[in-house]
């Protein structure tokens, strides 16, 4: 920062001290000036700037490393559930064709994984996994269960599946009641989508 005196022909009184903050000392003293130019402004102005606007920058951009390489995990692992989907239910499929018959339990293991498969490209599109989804797979592995292992329970175990098929049951009412009825702040301000405007 550099100052550049502005001298006035009048030095009669001899030099004085200038308070801070005057350009002149006041009248009768030696007329002795500072004036600061529109570069040292710039300068005094960058000077102001606090020392954290580097560690924030910092800090900033190892966020947006953090977060692009938990997506990069996150799809990883997307792609290995769904490949290992697929191929268990390749596998499925080859059984059946060698047993040459299907039964009502195979066919429930590939619903199965239809929605296991579900709940992944359902992940890829919103980012969220819905809560039901898991309870479905749950009740469809428990009605498969009951079904495959009928001849082998006793009265007291159906009895037991079948009311853990009905709590899941009213788990997903109160799931679906409560996204009604009580939806997330995010979800509750989220805009209508717009209707196309008609050309006339």
């Amino acid at each position: 920062m550099s100052f550049r005196p502005a001298f006035h022909p009048d030095f009669r009184s001899g030099p004085r001290a200038i308070a801070p903050g005057r350009l002149s000392p006041p009248r009768g003293g030696a007329r002795v000036g500072l004036t600061v130019s529109r570069d040292d402004a710039s300068v005094v102005k960058a000077a102001s700037i606090p020392q954290t606007y580097g560690f924030s920058l910092v800090t900033s951009r190892l966020t947006k490393t953090g977060n692009n390489a938990a997506n990069l995990i996150q799809n990883l692992g997307l792609w290995v559930v769904l490949l290992a989907t697929v191929v268990a239910g390749i596998q499925e499929i080859w059984v059946m064709i060698e047993a040459r018959q299907v039964k009502l339990t195979d066919l429930l293991l590939l619903f199965i994984y239809l929605e296991v498969i579900t709940m992944v490209n359902v992940y890829w599109e919103s980012g969220k996994l819905p809560v039901r989804m898991p309870l479905y797979i749950a009740m469809v592995a428990l009605a498969r269960y009951l079904i495959l292992e009928a001849a082998h329970l006793g009265s007291a175990q159906v009895l037991a599946v079948s009311g853990g098929i009905l709590v899941l049951a009213l788990a997903v009412l109160v799931v679906r009641y409560g996204h009604l009825k009580m939806p997330y702040p995010d979800s509750a301000r989220r805009p209508e989508k717009e209707e196309p405007a008609i050309k006339e």
